[in-house]
């Protein structure tokens, strides 16, 4: 699984900001107060929201496809049984047993990455 934390790019992962506060820019002039950075809280990580949220559209686009999957299934099922084919009923009802457990595995895998 790839990492979707960064570093700050406010305080370059240090959680400190530097803040100026006569407000020049000549060295010996300067008196700097170093305060936590608001941006990462002052931790120097943050989370890279885009990236996250491009994980999260490919998730909810495999959980559709597997949602339709289970429809047809579930509709061939009884089909199947009329025709007395029961053991490739039994396989069907396996692969719709796979595809909801698949379908929570996806779900708890999203939750996890807010």
């Amino acid at each position: 699984m790839e990492s979707f934390i960064e570093t700050c790019y406010f305080c370059n992962g240090s959680g400190y900001v530097d803040y100026d506060l006569n407000k020049t820019h000549i060295p010996y002039e300067q008196h700097l107060i170093e305060e936590s950075c608001e941006n990462c809280s002052g931790s120097g990580k943050i989370k890279d929201i885009d990236a996250i949220m491009e994980r999260i559209e490919g998730i909810n686009d495999m959980i559709y496809g597997f949602q339709q999957k289970m429809k047809i299934h579930q509709r061939l099922i009884p089909e199947l049984r009329r025709c007395y084919l029961n053991e490739l009923a039994d396989k069907y009802e396996d692969k719709v047993d796979t595809y909801s457990r698949a379908i929570g595995r996806l779900k708890q895998y999203k939750i996890n990455l807010l």
